[in-house]
């Protein structure tokens, strides 16, 4: 993977072989999913309830990386909104926004986000939260325990343990 030299002196050498160990598992992961896709096809069989979602991923990467924390809450976003100004300058409102969301904190207190919001990705993301770079990553993510409340029930487990077990 590659670094720049700004997150590389705000991140731990542990933070950053987590990461590669985290993409590694997720790419188990895919793999092993594609493969069940790819035979269920040939057996013209649909797979019902394999969609995973950030807080599945990031239980069961908690399962197979016990040293990591989940951590629910919001990730804020911006939305443009049109120019509220006459003379057409670069003044650009926007609005503040913020969506359920859930990620991974490292023993070094640092975010590995392994599905970002309004990503398609199966790379995980390191995001500071120490260094210039905090506004742009670690202030983005807000822990909420309502969302813990609203979202854990038995299906997430169980997506968890599944998609676990293909990281493994």
């Amino acid at each position: 993977m590659f670094w720049s030299n700004e997150a590389k002196k705000v991140t731990t050498d542990r933070d950053r072989a987590l990461l590669c160990d985290v993409a590694d598992a997720m790419v188990r992961a895919s793999q092993a999913f594609r493969e069940r896709q790819r035979r269920a096809q040939m057996e013209g069989v649909r797979l019902n309830g394999y969609g995973f979602r950030c807080h599945s991923i990031c239980r069961a990467l908690a399962i197979v990386f016990p040293e990591c924390r989940v951590v629910d809450g919001k990730c804020a976003g911006i939305r443009m909104l049109a120019r509220t100004n006459e003379d057409d300058s670069d003044i650009q409102s926007v609005e503040f926004l913020g969506v359920a969301h859930s990620w991974i904190l490292t023993q070094d207190d640092a975010i590995i986000d392994p599905y970002p919001p309004g990503c398609l990705v199966i790379s995980p993301m390191l995001v500071v939260t120490r260094g210039t770079y905090v506004p742009f990553g670690g202030n983005l993510y807000v822990p909420d325990p309502s969302v813990t409340r609203r979202i854990c029930d038995r299906n997430l487990w169980k997506e968890s343990q599944r998609l676990a077990k293909m990281m493994k």
